[in-house]
């Protein structure tokens, strides 16, 4: 494929916004910039070899630069996680949105959610929580797929254009690149994860977004910012989760329950030791209620939680996963149209006392 190819493969990957005011006038201010990237494995750059360092989010970050105004200060954060989808990723924006301050986040969760409506509504739950944290920052949504085909862009798209953001079909430049001779493996080492070569066509449709927002006639004039669209595609259920661990949710916590250094990216958990009949008691008023807490595939490593609500068990989520490897992963135990006032008792399952359990934290709306 020559560069006219090339540049042209990279032009049918971007899906513009009616106006892309919020993208342009990042684009163009003369501010240092902090790049966030939330997103699942791909984001996360993994690779059988370990993580691969030049992934897509940190190509983006040093190739922007030239485009930026005034030769920008730039940093990124990766946000992203092998299993995440955008439970996770909600989880993540409560935890750090506020202190990061991003001027431009980059969603990527196109092949770990679900295509139910339950899982549009936390994708849009999730664009709208940034919006709403900052109306400015700019937000790029970044749809890749697997070798099958499946991808959730179809609703992912509907999504950015309810919102005027840009987003980035990854779907269709390969379709391109096939139609002149490329092949999925020049793409991706199995069925979803992209090669060295994958994660720089990942990064060139993005810079290409920046190279022609950076030039754009309308970035001089551009003033006011759309408003954030009251009415939903999907959802909103979620926008207003908040993020609570050991530092900041009040509990009654007993026995072999303690707090601990947990996960590097919720590191203020809770540990259940083994043999020790330990449990967490909390009085919360929410409509809906998530668990935050480690899986291992380890047999016999990580048991089952028992959730008791108004002394009923209402739920049981299990620490033991065939694909576990002491990662976040988060688990709805409440889900009520309204809120209410909860008494919640989380300990370990009868048929898993002789094991342990890592809970990060709870997510509340």
């Amino acid at each position: 494929m020559d560069n006219r190819e090339y540049r042209m493969m990279l032009d049918q990957a971007i899906v513009w916004p009616r106006t892309n005011s919020r993208f342009i006038q990042q684009v163009k201010k003369k501010s240092p910039h902090q790049l966030s990237f939330l997103g699942g494995s791909i984001t996360y750059g993994y690779d059988p070899n370990g993580l691969m360092e030049a992934c897509y989010p940190k190509l983006v970050t040093d190739g922007c630069r030239k485009y930026l105004a005034d030769a920008c200060v730039v940093e990124h954060e990766n946000w992203g996680l092998s299993g995440y989808n955008s439970d996770m990723g909600i989880a993540t924006a409560a935890k750090e949105l506020g202190r990061s301050r991003p001027s431009m986040v980059f969603v990527e969760f196109a092949v770990n959610n679900g295509f139910d409506k339950e899982s549009a509504d936390s994708f849009e739950s999730l664009i709208r929580r940034i919006l709403l944290e900052d109306p400015q920052v700019a937000v790029v949504i970044i749809c890749t797929l697997l070798e099958s085909g499946y991808t959730c862009e179809p609703y992912m798209a509907e999504i950015a254009q309810h919102y005027d953001l840009p987003l980035i079909s990854v779907r269709a430049a390969i379709d391109y690149g096939r139609e002149h001779g490329m092949l999925w493996s020049d793409y991706s080492w199995d069925t979803v994860h992209p090669t060295e070569e994958g994660h720089r066509l990942i990064a060139d449709c993005i810079l290409r977004l920046f190279e022609e927002s950076a030039s754009s006639d309308q970035a001089a004039s551009v003033q006011a910012l759309p408003p954030i669209p009251r009415d939903c595609c999907y959802g909103n259920s979620l926008e207003r989760l908040m993020y609570y661990d050991n530092k900041t949710l009040p509990v009654h916590a007993l026995g072999g329950c303690l707090p601990s250094l947990t996960h590097e990216r919720f590191p203020n958990g809770w540990t259940y030791q083994p043999n020790k009949n330990g449990s967490l008691s909390l009085s919360l008023r929410c409509s809906k209620l998530f668990l935050v807490y480690e899986v291992s595939s380890q047999h016999l490593e990580y048991g089952k939680l028992s959730v008791s609500v108004n002394g009923i068990v209402a739920a049981t989520v299990n620490g033991e996963s065939l694909y576990g490897w002491h990662n976040p992963v988060c688990s709805r135990v409440i889900d009520g149209p309204d809120p209410q006032d909860y008494e919640i008792v989380l300990s370990m399952a009868e048929d898993s006392e002789a094991m342990g359990f890592v809970l990060l934290g709870v997510l509340v709306v």
